[in-house]
């Protein structure tokens, strides 16, 4: 049985998370669409950039560009795959094709890598072409 004093501390913190929650909602940023012709969340984006050059990526590296919000667990290899068959289907009107490399990872098209380049918004010379999501880009890996 809570004492009254403890009951009263309860809705205070109760409170306090709330407002929490609620500040963090207003700071986040807005999500944008930075590919023309398609609605891309913050994590889909981050998987189309790492997949828009010649090569295969692998699963770590593509779950390392995940920009994981709000403090949810970290993805794995299962939970990539259900992202990337949501990101197939949005892709799919585009002529986008996402291959599955068995046992190593994925990889764009040649044809598609070039639709991605021709969609993707150009960035401001003012902003560094990784700042709205809070990272640098690094060069793509060989």
């Amino acid at each position: 049985m809570l004492t009254t004093r403890e009951r009263d501390l309860s809705e205070q913190l109760d409170e306090a998370n709330e407002t929490i929650r609620q500040l963090r909602d207003s700071l986040r940023p807005t999500r944008l669409a930075f590919y023309r012709g398609v609605h891309l969340s913050k994590t889909e984006t981050g998987l189309v950039d790492a997949m828009r050059y010649d090569g295969i990526r692998s699963y770590e590296y593509l779950i390392a560009r995940i920009d994981v919000a709000g403090g949810h667990d970290v993805p794995t290899a299962a939970n990539l795959g259900v992202l990337i068959c949501r990101l197939r289907k949005k892709l799919a009107q585009l002529n986008v094709t996402i291959e599955n490399q068995y046992g190593v990872g994925f990889s764009m098209t040649p044809a598609s890598i070039a639709t991605m380049a021709a969609l993707r918004r150009p960035v401001s010379a003012a902003q560094p072409a990784g700042a709205y999501r809070g990272w640098l880009p690094q060069a793509a890996p060989a």
